[in-house]
């Protein structure tokens, strides 16, 4: 709060400035005065003159007498010109007294007019969003996170956020199932990730999939793979696994996605089944694994 009305002063000390710096800055007199009033007359009347001569309408021989009859006539006008006085004009104080009460003033009024004035008091603003997104309302939003995620099971992002989410919660359990990738590679050589639910037997990490998705074709074609589980506690502590796929088989793979609903959704059956969707196992001997942290 302090640091807003610090930059609110500063901001209205600018438009202040702005406003009296002219305000206060001497000004000149509005017009010439009478003497450059008198001399501009008499180079006008020498222009004539020139000119009159040039034409022919008033003799060269008569021109230094012409010039010392202006000379004189100018002498008598600069002599019984009244010596200029520039008014004292003073400094418009009641002015500037008005822009810098008015000013503030009105500045201050419209932020309450149209600002958000409860921002500056913390408790208001803590209940208020208190009031709006309660620990209630943030594992609705987390459930229903869950459940597209689960309708898309290639969405990497989706699946990051909710794992972040729940380690919030401290649903760590959850958060460490999201947090499984693999990582298979594409026909170009290009890296493709995809977030997966896998098992262990003992001796091989255990992937299930459907035939026919990208990361099938890409383990059929290229059996090198890795994998990453992230701690939900610290994402900056993991186990990493690169590995070999040994054995794609169906057979067992239905059993297989069903124990694994049950780990990761607590249901028995594997809920997302399309029609003519075919299960495969895939059997990854591990056989080179990093950790951090």
């Amino acid at each position: 709060m302090a640091v807003f009305w610090t930059l609110a002063g500063l901001m209205t000390a600018v438009a202040l400035a702005f406003v009296l710096v002219p305000l206060l800055r001497a000004r000149p007199p509005a017009g010439p005065s009478a003497m450059e009033a008198n001399l501009e007359a008499l180079r006008g009347q020498r222009r004539e003159l020139e000119a009159d001569i040039a034409a022919g309408v008033v003799a060269a021989e008569a021109r230094e007498q012409v010039l010392d009859e202006l000379l004189h006539r100018a002498d008598a006008d600069l002599a019984a010109a009244p010596p200029d006085v520039v008014p004292d004009r003073g400094k418009p104080w009641i002015a500037v007294a008005a822009a810098a009460l008015g000013i503030p003033a009105l500045a201050f009024g419209l932020y309450l007019a149209i600002g958000t004035p409860v921002a500056m008091d913390p408790r208001a603003a803590s209940a208020a969003g208190g009031e709006t997104m309660d620990q209630k309302s943030v594992e609705d939003l987390v459930a229903k996170l869950a459940v597209k995620v689960r309708e898309r099971p290639d969405d990497a992002r989706g699946w990051s956020l909710l794992a972040r989410s729940t380690a919030a919660l401290g649903r760590f359990e959850e958060s460490a199932k999201a947090y499984e990738h693999l990582a298979t590679l594409m026909p170009d050589g290009s890296p493709q990730v995809t977030p997966v639910w896998i098992d262990f037997d003992g001796k091989h990490i255990l992937v299930n999939s459907a035939k026919g998705r990208v990361k099938d074709r890409n383990m059929r074609r290229n059996p090198q793979v890795a994998l990453a589980i992230l701690d939900p506690k610290n994402p900056y502590r993991y186990l990493g696994v690169r590995g070999k796929v040994t054995e794609i088989t169906e057979q067992g793979a239905d059993a297989h996605i069903n124990k694994m609903a049950k780990k990761y959704l607590n249901v028995d059956q594997y809920p997302y089944r399309q029609p003519n969707e075919v299960r495969v196992l895939y059997k990854i001997i591990p056989e080179r694994a990093n950790t951090m942290g």
